[in-house]
C-alpha cells in the first residue's frame, strides 16, 4: 500500500486529526481557504497532488497533536544525547517517517530540554487490509528525569489483544535497548491522590487545579463514584461535608467527618481526574484546561492467565485544544513531586 492510501485511510478511519483540526491544517498551509467546503475532499485532493510535501507537513503536527494515553517514567537522562548519536543506523534519517509494523526506526526532534521520539507504526485491518499510520512518541525530559509514552486510541477493527501493553512495553524495551534508558514507573497516583486531599482541604489554593472525578472502592467492595464537575451525578462525599457545616450538634458533625475520614483512608481509589485551568500560549489570551485521569492497567496474557499490574495509565480527555504543551506541562506539574514523601 503507498504513501497516499495510507494517509487518507488514516485520516478517513482514526481519530488522528478532528474536522476542526483538520479545516485549521488546511488553511494554516494554505490549501483551502473556503470554510464552505468539504474538508475530507480537500485533503484527499492535496494528499494525490502533492503528497510528499502534505506528509511532512502532517510528521510535523504529529509532534504536536493530541494524544489520548500516556504512561510515565522516572530515568537517569545522562548521556542519552551522545548514545543517540552511535545509533545512527537504528534512527529514520530520510525525510518521510519510517512506516513499520514493529517499533523500530524512528524519527527525532529535538527541543532545548526535551527529546521527542516518534515511531511510525502501520497497522493493518484484518477485513479490508487497509494500513493506517499509528504514531507513538517517547518524550525524554532530560532535565527532569522522565520519560513519557504517548500513544491514541484505536478502533476494534486494528485492536489486537492488550495492544496498549504490547506498544507500551516495546517502546520500553527500544529505548532500554538502543539508549541504555531503565525505566522505572513515576507513582502518579499517589502525586494525584496528595493533589485530592490539598484540593479539597484548600481549593482557595489551588485555582488552576480542580478535582474532576475519583472512582472508589470501600472495604466492603462497595463502589462510589462522583465528579466534582457534574452536579447531576451524585457528589457523595461533597454533599456529605456540605450537610455537616449546618449540623448543630457538634457531636454529630465529629462523628460524620470521622466516617468520611474513615471511607477516605480505607478505599482503594481505582481511578482519578484532575483539571488544570491556565493561559495556555496557543489559547490567544483565553483560559485553557486539560483534565488527566489515572488508572491501572492489568493483563492476564501470561503463563498462568493471572491478572497482573503493568502500569498506570492517563487517560487525557480529548478537546480539540489538547496538545503537546498542555500534556508536557501536567507532566512538568506533577513532576514537582518526583523527590517529596508524599504521604
Amino acid at each position: 500500500m503507498n504513501l497516499n492510501e495510507i494517509m487518507v485511510n488514516t485520516i478517513f478511519n482514526t481519530q488522528y486529526m478532528t474536522k476542526g483540526r483538520l479545516k485549521k491544517f488546511l488553511k494554516q498551509h494554505n490549501y483551502c481557504n473556503d470554510d464552505k467546503s468539504d474538508v475530507y475532499k480537500e485533503i484527499v485532493s492535496v494528499i494525490n497532488s502533492s503528497t510528499e510535501k502534505i506528509v511532512t507537513q502532517l510528521q510535523e503536527y504529529e509532534f504536536e497533536k493530541n494524544y489520548k494515553y500516556f504512561s510515565l517514567y522516572k530515568v537517569d537522562c545522562n548521556g542519552v544525547d551522545a548514545n543517540i548519536e552511535t545509533i545512527e543506523d537504528k534512527i529514520n534519517s530520510k525525510e518521510v517517517d519510517f512506516i513499520s509494523r514493529d517499533i523500530e526506526k524512528p524519527s527525532i526532534k529535538k527541543y532545548s530540554n526535551e527529546i521527542d521520539i516518534k515511531f511510525s507504526m502501520g497497522l493493518q485491518d484484518s477485513s479490508s487490509n487497509k494500513m493506517i499510520k499509528y504514531p507513538i512518541i517517547a518524550t525524554i525530559f532530560k532535565d527532569i528525569g522522565l520519560v513519557c509514552i504517548k500513544f491514541c486510541s484505536v478502533s476494534e477493527d486494528y485492536y489486537e489483544d492488550e495492544f496498549y501493553i504490547n506498544i507500551n512495553n516495546k517502546v520500553k524495551d527500544w529505548l532500554k535497548d538502543n539508549l541504555n534508558l531503565n525505566l522505572v514507573e513515576f507513582d502518579s497516583m499517589k502525586v494525584f491522590k496528595s493533589l485530592y486531599y490539598k484540593i479539597r482541604s484548600n481549593p482557595d489554593e489551588y485555582p488552576e487545579e480542580s478535582i474532576h472525578s475519583i472512582l472508589m472502592d470501600d472495604e466492603m467492595n462497595g463502589r462510589s463514584y462522583f465528579r466534582a464537575s457534574d452536579k447531576e451525578m451524585l457528589p457523595f462525599l461533597d454533599d456529605l461535608l456540605n450537610i455537616v457545616k449546618d449540623f448543630e450538634n457538634e457531636n454529630d458533625k465529629k462523628k460524620v467527618l470521622a466516617y468520611i475520614d474513615r471511607y477516605e483512608s480505607e478505599a482503594i481509589v481505582r481511578s482519578m481526574g484532575i483539571t488544570w485551568k491556565r493561559r495556555f500560549s496557543n489559547s490567544r489570551g483565553k483560559i485553557g484546561n486539560i483534565t488527566v485521569s489515572i488508572g491501572k492497567t492489568y493483563s492476564v496474557n501470561n503463563l498462568d492467565s493471572k491478572i497482573m499490574y503493568e502500569f498506570l495509565l492517563h487517560h487525557i480527555h480529548q478537546n480539540e485544544g489538547i496538545n503537546r504543551e498542555r500534556i508536557n506541562y501536567v507532566i512538568r506539574y506533577i513532576s514537582n513531586y518526583l523527590n517529596e514523601d508524599i504521604k
